[in-house]
């Protein structure tokens, strides 16, 4: 199967707006002249398109995988144990930078530590950890929970030969799903939606349905792929607009996804399969390719910015264009370097361990000679 480079050029840009949602440029500033709400609302709501970009490219490329493997379920496990193992890993990660934050705090604050850190624990909600992926500081792990959830559904169905209907159902969903979002002015669900069964099912769905009918599908993409950028930005600027009349005229919440978000990633989805060479060999690629890193350590290079800036009472940077400019690029590269150095770490000390067996065995085969 040839590579695909387009599809880690985008998830270039889509990680660098996840990194824009959580950095929250301009919001609150007003070094433009003008309220810079307004550019934060603009930025925020375009870079919607990020997480369900990679919902369907995760349900895309299973698919593609299931569809070329012999042994099914054998891949399906090993693809979902390595999605279990990575959110166990990242939110211990972020439990452990809680607890010593708590820590830290309390020795500062002369309060009780033991005290302070079993309240911490006993708050924890193990069912919103499961499935919402919320408890800890690393609260935007809920992607990765989600994932696993949906591509566990999504196997399921597939066993049962049920795909199409998952996918009308998973739409359905959505549909109830976006009034729990934006579109609770008109009628709130009172439930958090920004979930599996709501939210990412639908977009990993579609990506798995995708790949597997690619056959027949395929010929659907016609157009170039500019044609798909100026629809991708088309879609962008309507889902700005649809965001802004459901918040200001029916005062529905901020939201996270809406009706048009639907429309921008299949389009952005398009764009990747009409040529598959875009951004090949440049350096947005080999970043794309580790975008899930980036996404899982990002958050903590914001803690320690945030942290770092009111310990040392210099909260008036932040409130400079050049800040806001370069603030959201330089945490995007130093979680990529981050996290490289740490596959790193971890390769030398596999390597190492594998070595020593090796030597051991040597030892062992050479005393029985």
């Amino acid at each position: 199967m040839e590579r695909n480079y387009s599809i880690d050029f985008v998830k270039f840009f889509a990680i660098f707006f996840v990194v824009t949602i959580h950095t929250k440029p301009f919001s609150n500033t007003n070094i433009l002249g003008t309220n810079d709400l307004y550019i934060d609302f603009t930025l925020n709501t375009f870079a919607r398109f990020a997480v369900p970009f990679f919902f369907l490219i995760a349900g895309y490329l299973f698919g593609q995988k299931v569809k070329q493997s012999d042994k099914k379920f054998n891949y399906f496990k090993k693809y979902i144990l390595k999605l279990i193992k990575l959110y166990i890993y990242w939110q211990l990660f972020y439990l452990l930078y809680d607890l010593l934050l708590k820590s830290l705090v309390s020795i500062v604050k002369g309060l009780n530590i033991k005290s302070e850190l079993l309240n911490y624990i006993s708050s924890l909600n193990y069912v919103k950890l499961l499935y919402y992926g919320e408890g800890t500081s690393g609260s935007h792990l809920w992607y990765l929970i989600s994932l696993i959830w949906c591509v566990l559904v999504l196997f399921l169905f597939y066993k049962m030969n049920k795909i199409n209907h998952l996918l009308i159902l998973s739409l359905i969903l959505y549909l109830i799903g976006l009034f729990g979002q934006s579109y609770s002015g008109i009628f709130n669900l009172s439930i958090q939606t920004r979930d599996a069964i709501f939210f990412g099912l639908f977009y990993t769905t579609f990506g798995f349905f995708f790949a597997y009918r690619a056959d027949s599908l395929l010929v659907l993409i016609k157009w170039k792929p500019i044609t798909y950028g100026y629809l991708f930005f088309a879609f962008s600027f309507l889902q700005i607009i649809e965001r802004a009349l459901l918040v200001k005229f029916f005062k529905g919440n901020l939201g996270d996804y809406f009706l048009s978000t639907i429309l921008l990633t299949i389009s952005l989805f398009f764009l990747v399969l009409s040529n598959s060479q875009i951004g090949k060999n440049s350096s947005i690629v080999k970043i794309g390719e580790n975008s899930v890193g980036i996404y899982v350590i990002h958050v903590f290079f914001i803690n320690i910015t945030n942290l770092s800036i009111g310990l040392l009472n210099i909260e008036f940077m932040t409130k400079t264009i050049v800040w806001q400019l370069l603030g959201t690029p330089m945490v995007t590269l130093v979680s990529y370097i981050a996290y490289n150095q740490i596959q790193f770490i971890k390769h030398f000390l596999l390597l190492d361990k594998n070595q020593s067996k090796i030597s051991r065995n040597s030892y062992f085969h050479g005393r029985h000679r």
